[in-house]
């Protein structure tokens, strides 16, 4: 069953991927540009700053790194709420948003640092677009992928205090066979020695991915390398327990003493199936009238040849005048 499960999958994801091959051609004609992957519509990735919280003065500024393709962008405002409050309607208005072409959704990260006229007040960590960028369901496919993002920006200072506390504890991790036998003293010290490190501000991002043609099939080719590897495992499998099973039958067939259903004798294919006797005048005629009867073998054909010519002569003494010519006139 799951053999058949996987192959059943397989053919649905080659009907998924000529359909985008059809409209990735009805897409690129309708167009002046090529049809290569490289000129096809690619991927955007916006990213419109919607909230902060209310310790950060409204004058700064957010610069956004995206690490594949390398580029760089530059947020000035926050975008406004609509009527409801509801983040997910939030009307980008000019400086609170920015969008990205051609994003290498495997790979790519999003680093966001914090200005005011200049100076750099804090930056976050690097955060892999790879979940976010990743269609929930290849067969499936949405036209766009909203995704919230909490960014938390780290200080300069605490970003330095953090390495220095990481510093002290890879320092703890050398002494670590002399604390295991203080007891509760040791464990207090390497508690001690962690630093907890509050962000200086608090920012939340909606990233809207929007995948392209090429993204949609490399998402089907993932999905259907991993269900041909499913079907081959799931075949390996049932071959394993065919063979079992005719070891098992071989073993129990050929051990003295017992006797199996499933054994097969040797020379069953030429073995004679029993037949009844013909009937007494059956046998009668099969000797004296039959094909292969001495009869039909060889007396009727040597009569023949006689009976023949007596024929011959009794119809020319009777009848001998119709087969003379007539007489000439």
């Amino acid at each position: 069953m799951e053999v058949v499960d996987c192959e059943r999958q397989i053919q649905q994801i080659k009907t998924a991927l000529r359909k985008i091959a059809t409209s990735e051609g009805a897409s690129s004609s309708s167009t002046t540009s090529s049809n290569t992957d490289e000129d096809a519509a690619p991927n955007k990735l916006q990213v419109v700053w919607v909230g902060m919280d209310k310790t950060v003065s409204d004058d700064v500024e957010l610069s956004l790194q995206l690490s594949s393709p390398v580029e760089e962008a530059t947020l000035t405002k926050v975008a406004a709420a609509s009527a409801d409050g509801s983040t997910a309607s939030t009307a980008a208005v000019d400086g609170s948003s920015v969008t990205f072409s051609g994003v290498e959704s495997s790979m790519a990260t999003l680093t966001v640092t914090m200005k005011k006229g200049g100076e750099i007040l804090g930056t976050s960590e690097s955060y892999d677009l790879s979940p976010i960028c990743s269609l929930e369901d290849a067969m499936n496919p949405k036209e766009e992928y909203v995704t919230e993002l909490p960014v938390a920006i780290i200080s300069p200072e605490a970003a330095a205090a953090a390495q220095a506390s990481k510093g002290q504890a890879a320092g703890n991790d050398d002494a670590e066979e002399e604390t295991k036998e203080g007891g509760e003293e040791g464990n207090s010290k390497k508690e001690g020695s962690t630093a907890v490190i509050k962000p200086f501000a608090t920012l939340k991002l909606k990233l809207v991915f929007k995948p392209s043609y090429k993204d949609q099939k490399e998402e089907l080719y993932e999905l259907l390398n991993k269900t041909s590897l499913r079907k081959s495992e799931a075949l390996t499998k049932l071959r394993e327990q065919q063979q079992s099973s005719v070891t098992a039958g071989g073993a129990s067939g050929s051990s003295p003493g017992k006797k199996s259903g499933n054994a097969v004798k040797a020379g069953f294919l030429n073995k004679k199936t029993k037949t009844e006797p013909d009937s007494k005048l059956k046998q009668w005629y099969d000797k004296y009238m039959g094909p292969q009867s001495m009869a039909r073998a060889l007396i009727i054909p040597l009569a023949k040849n006689y009976v023949i010519f007596f024929g011959a002569a009794v119809l020319m003494h009777f009848k001998g005048q119709d087969l003379a010519l007539p007489a000439p006139v």
